[in-house]
């Protein structure tokens, strides 16, 4: 998109029986910019809206609206050896449940020569 926007999109299938979480599905998307673009970065900061349903394994199905707060960087060089960092942090303020967030945090670096 034009001026450093973007349109993120997230769907996700989760699963922590530990946390008595059967299957959580959200589906969800907002709109975004990129604070700073140079040939080797980019950071950016999106908002947004996230729906999702939650089958917990005891206890009756619930469907829950949350905001989404994130915010990404990455880092990439193309000469050897190859550099990638991508780092993601997402807020999910629950807006149907007063005082319910979750977050999600991300960091995969590779290398390859």
């Amino acid at each position: 998109m034009r001026n450093c926007w973007f349109v993120p999109g997230t769907g996700k299938l989760e699963r922590n029986t530990g946390l008595g979480l059967d299957l959580r599905a959200s589906a969800g998307g907002g709109v975004g910019r990129y604070l700073l673009q140079t040939n080797r970065s980019l950071l950016g900061a999106a908002g947004g809206l996230v729906v999702n349903r939650e089958n917990p394994v005891d206890g009756d199905s619930t469907t829950n609206l949350e905001a989404l707060v994130a915010a990404t960087y990455e880092f990439f060089t193309y000469d050897t050896p190859k550099t990638n960092i991508d780092m993601t942090f997402a807020l999910y303020p629950s807006l149907n449940v007063s005082g319910r967030y979750r977050t999600d945090f991300s960091l995969n670096i590779g290398w390859t020569c």
